[in-house]
């Protein structure tokens, strides 16, 4: 339903930051119930302040378009990290693996916890915590991301009573057969989450989905041990208490079940977990670039990159407000790789983009190239469509942000704006528009590095800040 991109926002007097922009699909965004789930999302995500939840900075909105700015973090997925280490022949050791759930532990039960403007609970239950929704940071730190179906009691969006949303191996039975949910069902997730951290395999793996409910609601559970030597048997009875098919055999809260863990195994310093995450992540270098200089490379790379200037607004009166603009740009790329990986990715102009795959029902992520054809390695390397199931999909051209077309007597100014290309983007937020065009050395133009308009607004030229 959405692309996770990871962007460089510029704005003016040098700032620069990285964040992650998760776009909804054009197609989607035409289906009210899909538009309420994200909108639901971002609000949701915006009261979390948490260091164990990603937050959402910023929405925005326009022309069937939208987007939810993000807190980019660099780090792996469990999802990821598992694989990783299964490949490599080995596991995650006990405490960090212990480690990572306590950290996702605390992020939910913020979650739980969290009231509305008024002092009343929200309600909100993830329903899909997975190893795939959490991201552990090469800070050390790991946090619930991905609220896409998360439910609370403001959600604008209401699902059907047969409706199931998240990944079935990870939902208690309650939830498989649309019971009356409250938050231990994050509870469970979290139950089967430390299984498999533990031990690097799935506990629930059937052929099929029968077959998968028939594991969940009948077969016996294994122990971690079982798979695992040398775990104490305090920490199966805590895995096998937050996996109790009645909600009510459960740990009463996320910070319970943390402070189970907490009390049966030391858990390793931030220190600690960040030097091992970062013999499996491999840090992305985002090069700083520029921003196309030309329309024609606009043209030659808006079907897979989206360039723009950002826009916010200024101190003017709201009839003025046109500011020097910051930058925003992204490109969709592979996602984190384990070191050692031979595929790198280089990102163009003013954005990196990295995809974060978000895995999950109801929670992909922005445009997918229907027919892109192959681009030259100018300023990005993207992968081919045929690797679309490991990568993030390429923009199409029809999907480029970019913004109205600018008031005649601005575009008249080329050193302010170009003529902008028409596209989408934004509303009641900031605004991309195409990027003015910079030269391409610097020139004795910038004895003066800003312009004055008609009405006596100073706009200070791109390519002297």
């Amino acid at each position: 339903m959405a692309t996770v991109y990871l962007a460089r926002m510029r704005r003016p007097m040098g700032f620069s930051r990285l964040v992650a922009i998760k776009a909804m699909h054009p197609q989607f965004a035409k289906d009210p119930s899909f538009v309420s789930m994200f909108m639901d999302e971002a609000r949701l995500t915006a009261r979390l302040r948490h260091p164990n939840v990603v937050p959402t900075m910023d929405i925005v909105a326009e022309d069937g378009h939208l987007l939810l700015v993000m807190e980019y973090v660099e780090g792996a997925s469990l999802a990821t990290l598992l694989r990783s280490v299964k490949n490599a022949g080995t596991k995650i050791p006990v405490p960090i693996a212990c480690a990572i759930v306590h950290d996702m532990l605390l992020g939910l039960h913020e979650a739980h916890q969290t009231k509305d403007d008024e002092g009343l609970p929200l309600s909100i239950i993830h329903r899909d915590v997975s190893p795939h929704n959490v991201l552990v940071g090469v800070d050390g730190l790991s946090r619930v991301l991905d609220f896409g179906v998360a439910k609370a009691r403001q959600n604008t969006h209401r699902s059907n009573d047969n409706e199931i949303k998240g990944k079935i191996p990870y939902m208690p039975p309650e939830q498989l057969f649309g019971e009356a949910l409250d938050h231990r069902v994050d509870v469970y997730a979290a139950g089967v989450t430390l299984w498999e951290a533990l031990c690097c395999e799935r506990l629930f793996d059937g052929p099929s989905e029968t077959a998968l409910v028939r594991q969940i609601s009948e077969e016996p559970i294994k122990k971690p041990s079982d798979r695992v030597e040398g775990l104490p048997p305090a920490l199966d009875a805590l895995v096998l208490k937050a996996l109790a098919r009645e909600a009510n055999d459960r740990f009463e809260s996320a910070l319970a079940m943390a402070e189970a863990i907490a009390s049966i195994v030391p858990l390793p310093t931030r220190t600690e977990v960040s030097s091992w995450a970062r013999q499996y992540v491999t840090p992305r270098e985002v090069p700083s670039g520029k921003i196309p200089t030309s329309e024609q490379q606009l043209a030659d790379h808006m079907a897979t990159a989206l360039v723009g200037i950002l826009e916010r607004n200024s101190m003017r009166s709201p009839s003025q407000r046109r500011t020097a603009p910051g930058t925003l740009a992204m490109t969709p790329v592979p996602s984190l790789r384990p070191a050692g990986s031979a595929r790198t990715t280089r990102v163009a102009i003013g954005v990196a983009a990295a995809a974060l795959l978000v895995a999950g029902a109801a929670v992909a992520q922005v445009a997918r190239t229907e027919s892109a054809p192959p681009v030259r390695e100018v300023h990005v390397v993207v992968p081919q469509p045929t690797q679309l199931a490991e990568t993030a999909p390429v923009v199409p051209a029809n999907a480029a942000l970019a913004t109205k077309e600018a008031k005649t007597k601005e575009t008249k100014e080329e050193t302010v704006a170009p003529a902008p290309v028409k596209a989408a983007v934004m509303a009641k937020a900031p605004r991309i528009v195409v990027a003015a065009k910079p030269a391409e050395a610097p020139s004795n133009n910038c004895k003066i590095p800003y312009t004055i308009d008609a009405n006596g607004q100073k706009h200070y030229k791109v390519e002297c800040m």
